[in-house]
């Protein structure tokens, strides 16, 4: 087994000699799960109404309750990371806990982001080798064994860096303006780079001032211009502090209205976008759920991509072509500075579609919409007349696109898979997911029924496999898979009094369900900096919107022994959530694998590669396909 391999095994590269490994593993998961279902499909407000600590092991509540809140945060650590039970003075922790925190992290998919693109580009080049070449190496590594794998390599990086991302324009003095510089290599193997951006900015002579500044304001400031060499730096570093938050790596006009954690994911997710569709030589990308666009600007402006941003809500529609406006007059004020006889074209900016993808909908009309989206006549930029761009959709209609999307909600994330796999001018798609709550399921009154059942299961937002059709998750351990564990042990590090805030919750819900029991489980209004309040204050606040204003709280209730009692208990109730929140990674890698063996099953394999700071951004993971090229 050669390196290669082996890191499939960690990262999932899923293709015909790891497919195996990854459904044992997803077995194995599902397994898990099913014997701490008093975990997973229990709600923490329910703490006091349904006793949930007496279904805690009581060797676990003994050990647990002597932990603080910062002892209690190694819990969610890799066992390795921290040892437990030197933070943990009055003696050792059951071994059946040890088991089940190492178990938890067994089954868990890797959650701390690669530090390079370099299991991208192994997809992709796995990708590219025909599958039935003996010179390609029997198990889809990088072997460079090989000159017809070496033939493969060469020609994805001269893709990655050929004029779909540069744009050329020869001037009157014969010199050549290069707005989007090329690699200043394309046969040298993987190397390491220094994690601190560079200049990457091309002038042929020093007369041309002006030309670095707008291609400054356009390029990612990736520190190399080669993706194999491309290093992500941690987002500490990728983030300036020192400047309000700002990515040290994208110009400003691609900052704006960004808070730090979206900066972080959109300039991940671009580069890998426009690595996926320079290998598969796509013409269109469509950005799913675009919202106000800021993908799509990175992709458009910064990658010369063919951009198509397609939303369901008319407003944020608007808002993305508002926002597209002002990035188009930041970089027209600098197009005016250069010299007419050497002022490059400028890349076109993002199309806009109002258009809702909802599970019914039929791939070819989609694609119909997108593809005529995209039409090749001559386009405005600002006031100036634009020539015929870069791409294709110069000369000709389009006939491929790709699909990207950042957090996906729902049952948006399997539909954009099916329209992935259903429609033949769909090249590609990198995407990553959320809400999985919000996945419907289908009906499991006769798990043998193949008609009425097995129809449903067609359009299922989960499982969306043959594989995992037996595997069955609650809303409750859905919702579960949404939380954020990394940045929940760091709030029990620092031992932060707002823990008790989950207390002051269920507690309330013991008082609702004994007086109001039609309000189980009712959406109530958030408090801010709820820990500061007094109990009663919170939640007087907390109801004051439920029922139209009509739930009047009694002061005996809320100043009674038994409520008092309740308040008393608030380290049991964040115990009980630090055991419910190990198994979140756990139920997330079942839905995840789920649409990898979905793809598998339709004859596409794919990568699932953690790539965002989990702090930051828990829902980290990209999910990379493409169709062999025809």
């Amino acid at each position: 087994m050669d390196a290669s391999y082996s890191s499939c095994k960690s990262i999932p590269l899923i293709n015909q000699y790891t497919i195996e490994y990854w459904k044992h593993f997803c077995d194995s998961s599902f397994h898990l799960l099913e014997n701490y279902v008093f975990l997973t499909d229990s709600y923490v407000l329910e703490f006091f109404c349904e006793d949930l600590w007496s279904k805690v092991p009581k060797s676990w509540q003994d050990a647990l309750s002597q932990l603080s809140p910062p002892q209690l945060a190694t819990i969610l650590q890799p066992p390795g990371a921290s040892n437990i039970n030197n933070k943990f003075t009055s003696g050792v922790l059951p071994l059946s806990l040890l088991a089940f925190q190492a178990a938890a992290f067994r089954c868990s998919l890797p959650r701390n982001a690669v530090s390079s693109v370099k299991p991208f580009i192994q997809y992709l080049l796995d990708q590219q080798c025909d599958r039935k070449s003996t010179e390609c190496d029997a198990r889809g590594g990088l072997s460079t064994a090989t000159s017809g794998r070496n033939d493969v390599k060469l020609s994805l990086i001269a893709e990655l860096n050929s004029s779909q991302h540069q744009q050329q324009e020869s001037g009157a003095n014969g010199s050549k303006v290069v707005v989007m510089p090329s690699s200043p290599s394309a046969t040298d193997d993987a190397a390491s780079s220094s994690p601190s951006a560079t200049d990457h900015t091309v002038s042929s002579s020093a007369s041309d001032d002006a030309v670095p500044s707008l291609s400054a304001a356009l390029k990612p400031a990736w520190p190399s211009d080669d993706p194999r060499s491309i290093l992500w730096q941690s987002s500490h570093n990728e983030l300036c502090r020192g400047s309000g938050g700002h990515h040290t790596l994208m110009s400003h006009v691609f900052r704006r209205h960004l808070k730090p954690k979206k900066q972080h994911e959109v300039a991940r997710l671009g580069l890998v976008a426009a690595m996926a569709a320079a290998s598969v030589n796509c013409d269109v990308t469509a950005d799913i759920g675009s919202g106000c666009g800021h993908l799509a600007r990175l992709m458009a402006y910064g990658y010369n991509m063919d951009v198509v941003c397609v939303d369901r809500e008319d407003d944020f529609v608007v808002g993305a072509r508002k926002f597209d406006a002002q990035l188009e007059q930041s970089i027209l004020k600098l197009h005016k500075r250069i010299p007419a006889d050497v002022r490059p074209s400028l890349p076109a900016g993002p199309k806009h579609v109002t258009c809702d993808l909802h599970p019914g909908v039929q791939p070819q009309d989609f694609t119909q919409r997108v593809l005529s989206t995209c039409n090749p006549s001559t386009q405005s930029y600002g006031d100036q007349p634009l020539s015929p761009q870069h791409s294709s959709l110069s000369s000709e209609e389009p006939r491929s696109f790709g699909l990207t999307g950042l957090h996906t909600c729902g049952d948006l994330a399997t539909t954009v898979l099916r329209v992935f796999l259903a429609s033949p001018h769909c090249r590609y798609i990198a995407s990553v997911s959320c809400c999985y709550m919000k996945l419907s399921e289908p009906s499991y009154g006769n798990e043998t029924d193949t008609t009425a059942a097995g129809d449903k299961r067609q359009d299922a937002g989960y499982p969306a496999s043959r594989h995992c059709r037996r595997y069955r998750l609650t809303y409750a351990a859905r919702e579960l898979a949404c939380h954020a564990i990394e940045a929940y042990a760091c709030r029990l590090a620092a031992g932060d009094d707002n823990l008790k805030v989950h207390c002051y919750r269920a507690a309330l819900e013991q008082i609702l369900v004994r007086r109001w029991p039609e309000h189980r489980r009712a959406g109530l209004r958030p408090v801010k900096h709820a820990h500061t309040k007094p109990f009663q204050e919170y939640a007087r606040r907390a109801v004051k919107a439920l029922a139209g204003g009509t739930i009047q709280l009694l002061d005996e209730d809320l100043s009674s022994p038994e409520t008092e009692a309740m308040l008393a208990r608030w380290r049991q109730v964040i115990i009980f959530y630090t055991l419910r929140l190990l198994l979140a990674p756990v139920i997330e890698t079942v839905v995840l694998l789920d649409r990898c063996f979905f793809l598998y099953e339709n004859d596409v394999n794919c990568a699932l590669v953690p790539s965002f700071d989990p702090q930051l951004s828990p829902r980290n993971m990209i999910l990379l396909a493409t169709k062999p090229r025809r």
